[in-house]
C-alpha cells in the first residue's frame, strides 16, 4: 500500500503545465479527492502512474522538477508527527519510523556519524518500471525536507545511488537541482 498524498507535487506540475493529470490518474483508477483527502492505493498504482508521466511526457527529470514543489501537507499524517518534533536529526527520525507505514514495504534508515548524517532508502521488491522515478520522488522530497526545515538554500554534499535498476536518468538530472558535481556522483 501507498499513500496517495506524496503524488500531489506530480499532478500539481502537471496541472500548472497544462497536461491533463486526470487522464493519468482515471488511467490507474486513483480517485483524485484520494489525493487530497489522503488514502490507500496500491503501491503499483503509484509507480505506474509515475512512469506513465515519465515516458508520454518525454520528460525523465519531471520527478525533480515536480518535487520542488513538496510541502509537509504532502506527507499526510507523516507532517503532523514533523512539526511536533523540536530538532532536525528527530523530525528526520520520525519520517524514517513511519516511512514504512505509509509507503509499505520501504525501509528508510537515519545514520549519524559525526556531523555527516546519511539517510538511506530501500526497498527490496520490484514493483514496476516506474520504480526508478519513485527513487527520484523519495530522494527529492527528503532534500525539499530538509530545505523546509532547516535551510532553503540547503544542498547534499554528497548523494550515494546503490543498486538502482538503471542508472540512465538519474545521473545528469540530479545535477542541477542538487548542486551535484561529476566527482559527487557514482
Amino acid at each position: 500500500m501507498f499513500d496517495a498524498r506524496i503524488l500531489n507535487p506530480l499532478v500539481r506540475y502537471l496541472d500548472r503545465h497544462g497536461v491533463n493529470s486526470d487522464s493519468y490518474l482515471s488511467e490507474r483508477r486513483i480517485p483524485r479527492e484520494t489525493l487530497l483527502a489522503g488514502g490507500w492505493i496500491a503501491k503499483k498504482q503509484a509507480y505506474d502512474l509515475i512512469r506513465d508521466v515519465v515516458t508520454r511526457e518525454h520528460c525523465p527529470e519531471i520527478v525533480f522538477e515536480a518535487y520542488e514543489d513538496f510541502c509537509f501537507d504532502d506527507l499526510g499524517p507523516i507532517a503532523i508527527a514533523v512539526s511536533s518534533c523540536r530538532t532536525v536529526k528527530e523530525a528526520l527520525e520520525v519520517t524514517t519510523r513511519l516511512g514504512g507505514s505509509a509507503f509499505e514495504g520501504n525501509e528508510y534508515f537515519l545514520q549519524i556519524e559525526g556531523k555527516t548524517a546519511w539517510l538511506s532508502y530501500r526497498e527490496r521488491k520490484h514493483i514496476s518500471e516506474g520504480q526508478d522515478w519513485i527513487n527520484d520522488m523519495t530522494l527529492a522530497a527528503y532534500r525539499r525536507m530538509i530545505n523546509l526545515l532547516v535551510d532553503p538554500e540547503w544542498l547534499p554534499e554528497k548523494v550515494l545511488i546503490q543498486g538502482a535498476g538503471s542508472l540512465r536518468h538519474v545521473l545528469e538530472p540530479i545535477r542541477e537541482p542538487f548542486g551535484m558535481k561529476k566527482a559527487d556522483l557514482p
